[in-house]
This record gives structure tokens, C-alpha cells and sequence, in this order.
């Protein structure tokens, strides 16, 4: 499902999740740089984008 303004919780703080997003990526992005992550970054893009939906969507109603 694609986020739009109508499935995203709406006391979410865009410009504070923003932040909280390009800081995962840094610092995801820096474990493969030093070598420090055995993980593939398929599988750490897929559980970003999952624990992102989840924290981001609006409860069923």
C-alpha cells in the first residue's frame, strides 16, 4: 500500500519523521561503508520500508 494523506496517521510531524528517515538511512549506509553489517541491504531496505508503514499508517477504522 502507498502512503498517502488519507492513510497516514494524522498527528504525524512530517518534517520530525523526515529527519528520523534520512538519520536511518545515514546510519544504515555507514554499516555497509566500515563493513559492520553481514545483512543484505535488500533485506534491511525491506524491514526499514515495513517498520516505516507500520509506524506511519493510520489504524484501521
Amino acid at each position: 500500500m502507498r502512503p498517502t494523506a488519507s492513510n497516514i496517521r494524522a498527528d504525524v510531524d512530517p518534517v520530525a519523521e523526515s529527519v528520523v528517515i534520512i538519520g536511518a538511512m545515514r546510519g544504515v549506509s555507514a554499516q555497509y561503508l566500515f563493513g559492520m553489517s553481514d545483512a543484505s541491504a535488500k533485506g534491511v531496505r525491506d524491514a526499514l520500508v515495513e517498520t516505516l508503514r507500520r509506524g506511519l499508517q493510520r489504524d484501521p477504522a
